[in-house]
């Protein structure tokens, strides 16, 4: 994947689409947790399209973009921002 793709990517089905998810890095994404305060690191691989997560108790969690939404998920960290919230090109698209 080329930069430009990547940066899309990322916006759309991360940080443009998912509650507490902020952009830092262009390849990395900071997830701040609502109830804690603590954060949890993504780093992007996006010509292997891959991903680090990293917890702050250190631990890391290697994944491929396609598999990311279900490890975020396993992890309590995928939470969709609604309809009205988020920029009109976020998350799935319609197909014409």
């Amino acid at each position: 994947m080329d930069i430009s793709s990547f940066a899309i990517w990322k916006f759309r089905n991360i940080e443009g689409f998912l509650r507490h998810m902020r952009s830092s890095d262009v390849d990395s994404t900071k997830y701040v947790d609502p109830k804690t305060g603590l954060e949890t690191w993504i780093h992007y691989d996006y010509k292997n399209e891959t991903a680090k997560i990293v917890t702050p108790s250190l631990d890391t969690v290697d994944t491929t973009f396609k598999e990311l939404p279900t490890v975020l998920k396993s992890m309590n960290k995928y939470d969709e921002l609604p309809e009205e919230e988020r920029h009109h090109l976020a998350g799935p698209q319609k197909q014409e």
